[in-house]
């Protein structure tokens, strides 16, 4: 049984020592978090903020039911999504197609 040694193969080794590609993969990653973040900020400030003025009413009113504020809540958030989908969409596709588009260096 013959064993391969995938990391002294020709092709690998060339895309495993350059250094650019290392970067390149750490820049993506970096845009990926800062798109998820941006992504994921409208929504849970919206999320956020119905909690807080449903928590300042049951604060008000000594209503101790957790579920009250969790429904309004989640369809602030539901609402909130579909009318920012449109942009969502467009920051996703902007986001595949960059990705996409540099990887085209990829393969020779």
């Amino acid at each position: 049984m013959e064993s391969v040694d995938w990391l002294h193969h020709k092709e690998f080794s060339n895309l495993i020592m350059d250094s650019s590609v290392i970067q390149q993969a750490i820049d993506i990653s970096r845009e990926a978090i800062l798109v998820t973040i941006k992504l994921s900020a409208i929504p849970l400030t919206v999320g956020l903020v119905v909690g807080l003025i449903f928590s300042f009413i049951q604060t008000l009113t000594s209503i101790q039911e957790q579920t009250l504020a969790l429904v309004p809540k989640m369809f602030a958030v539901i609402v909130t999504v579909f009318i920012i989908l449109p942009w969502l969409l467009n920051v996703l596709m902007d986001y595949t197609i960059e990705i996409i588009t540099s990887m085209g260096g990829w393969f020779n």
